[in-house]
């Protein structure tokens, strides 16, 4: 895998990526061989109509009209992910609950989701239930092992660095170090 993962969260405007729009993005490109962060930012997907439940923008509290003004489009998140994987070779997705992100990326990328990203991906709330024993969300789980009260959860830049901030934690555990 070459020790690069591309820890990424999107929100979205609802549970089924057939059907919803992805609102935003929030990545960090992190050397794991390395512990370091590479690049890392955060946008609006711009799209010509948004498909979103109410429920899904009370919880990430998105407002569409600044995802139309300040998004970028389909097309410049696609070459932005090109020339990632251009630079580095395919991407590892990592995250929390990634499989949710990689079914819509799957979904908004297509036939071009195979030339971007690795067959592997690492899900970090796996890794929390396998050393923890116990399923929890990333507020739940960041308060237990960060400490972390409270923040601007279900924002994708926000959630991506906790979720940075608890594999970090866990695999210095595990390892044990």
């Amino acid at each position: 895998m070459g020790g690069k993962l591309l820890f990424i969260d999107l929100e979205t405007g609802g549970l089924d990526q057939l059907k919803h729009s992805v609102l935003s993005v929030g990545y960090i490109l992190y050397d794991d061989e390395n512990n370091e962060v590479i690049k890392h930012g955060g946008f609006y997907i711009k799209q010509h109509e948004y498909i979103v439940t109410g429920e899904a923008l009370e919880v990430n509290n998105i407002d569409l009209r600044e995802v139309h003004k300040r998004g970028i489009s389909f097309y410049q998140f696609y070459e932005k992910l090109k020339d990632f994987a251009k630079k580095y070779g395919k991407l590892t997705l990592a995250g929390w609950n990634v499989g949710f992100d990689q079914r819509f990326l799957m979904s908004l990328l297509g036939y071009r989701y195979e030339g971007l990203f690795h067959y592997k991906a690492l899900d970090v709330a796996s890794i929390y239930y396998a050393w923890s024993g116990k399923w929890g969300s990333l507020e739940e789980v960041a308060k237990e092992l960060l400490d972390k009260e409270d923040g601007d959860f279900h924002t994708a830049t926000y959630d991506i660095w906790v979720t940075l901030q608890i594999y970090k934690f866990l695999k210095e555990k595990i390892r044990g170090r």
